[in-house]
């Protein structure tokens, strides 16, 4: 080989040296704008209503938190939550219901995702009672919202709105023994959580007593309420 033929072979090699390093330094661009556009994209989808629930609105309702201040959808807007409804003096589900809320509470924790818990026994359910449950639950209340008003409100929230059933229970054996040592019927109402978006728009209903559904749930809350 003579040395004229040397730069020759030299020149191709450095063209492609030149290249590589110009695509590596595209890519180190590329890849960033890559995420942030699949979780731009990721969180849309979690801001989009399941197709079950496309047709759902909330009402125009007011009830009051444990703490005596009024509550109205208005208060949903802003940030995502989750709702669920529930009594104090249950003992079928709603006690499974509210560790899945306590769950909830302490996998979102980083996160302004806030929990509504609407009383479906207004009669009892007090917010003096109300707040007293929300201690002994351990509930963060700062995050944490508990519900109770006129029945004819909390009807209108779930059955109108939300289509969720409300009603006494029809089977005379599901009595519940109180504190007092009266008795009340137990109250039917639906075991689903609903998730609500920043706009007030119901996005889907989960399965409160179903644990992967739940980590769905926590899922979907935490990229719908990460702000892009």
């Amino acid at each position: 080989m003579n040395e004229a033929s040397a730069p020759r072979r030299r020149g191709p090699l450095i063209v492609v040296v030149v290249v590589v390093a110009v695509l590596a330094t595209a890519g180190v661009a590329i890849v960033p704008a890559f995420v942030q556009g699949a979780a731009r994209r990721e969180r849309r989808l979690a801001l989009t209503p399941d197709k079950e629930v496309e047709s759902l609105r909330l009402p125009t309702f007011a009830l009051t938190t444990q703490d005596g201040a009024p509550f109205t959808g208005d208060d949903f807007i802003g940030r995502v939550s989750i709702v669920d409804f529930v009594f104090t003096s249950c003992t079928f589900v709603c006690p499974t219901l509210t560790q899945k809320m306590l769950q909830l509470q302490h996998e979102l924790a980083d996160t302004d995702v806030r929990l509504v818990s609407v009383s479906v026994d207004p009669q009892r359910d007090t917010p003096e009672r109300l707040r007293e449950h929300a201690a002994r639950v351990g509930a963060d209340t700062r995050r944490w919202t508990f519900l109770s008003g006129p029945w004819d409100e909390v009807v209108r929230l779930s059955e109108e709105g939300l289509r969720l059933g409300l009603a006494p229970d029809p089977n005379p054996e599901n009595v519940i023994y109180l504190d007092d040592g009266t008795t009340m019927q137990n109250i039917a109402h639906t075991a689903r959580f609903t998730l609500i978006g920043p706009d007030g728009a119901v996005l889907g209903l989960y399965n409160g007593l179903d644990a992967a559904d739940i980590e769905r749930l926590a899922t979907r809350a935490r990229i719908a309420s990460e702000t892009r």
